[in-house]
């Protein structure tokens, strides 16, 4: 699903900003859906307008940092992070999430994650797309993923 927004927001407003979003899915179904940035008017001025945290709420789901790269166990894994298809998916810009991404040869593709928070940073102003993916312990997505376009000023 894509949303549009405008950003000259970041960071603080994450925490500012209550997110209305749930999970959409059916009862015992893992699902992942983007929260921050939303819909919401926070009006905060960001102290850095290139710096944008994209938080998602993970249901039915265990993020796993012990597992990563491992064995898949049913119910558990990881989040793949991806913004423009990829070409801000760099150390440069999603810092350990980007060097963990070059350690497992996707630099530059996505972003793997064991927390359900990234924050990308010297992002130029215009459009951009975040999708966020449910993946396997062994990297592989499972299908479940969520998208939104916002806009850095």
């Amino acid at each position: 699903m894509r949303r549009p927004l405008a950003l000259g927001l970041v960071v603080a407003a994450v925490l500012a900003c209550s997110a209305t979003a749930g999970a959409r899915s059916t009862a015992g179904a893992p699902s992942v859906k983007i929260t921050f940035p939303t819909h919401c008017a926070c009006g905060i001025a960001a102290p850095q307008p290139s710096t944008v945290s994209v938080v998602v709420a993970v249901t039915n789901f265990k993020l796993s940092a012990a597992d990563f790269g491992k064995a898949p166990i049913a119910g558990e894994g990881h989040l793949f992070f991806s913004i423009d298809h990829g070409k801000f998916d760099l150390p440069a810009h999603s810092g350990a999430n980007g060097r963990l991404a070059a350690k497992i040869g996707v630099e530059g593709k996505y972003s793997p994650s064991v927390t359900p928070r990234i924050t990308y940073t010297d992002l130029p102003s215009g459009k951009h797309t975040v999708v966020v993916y449910l993946v396997s312990n062994d990297n592989k997505k499972l299908g479940p993923s969520d998208t939104v376009t916002f806009t850095v000023q």
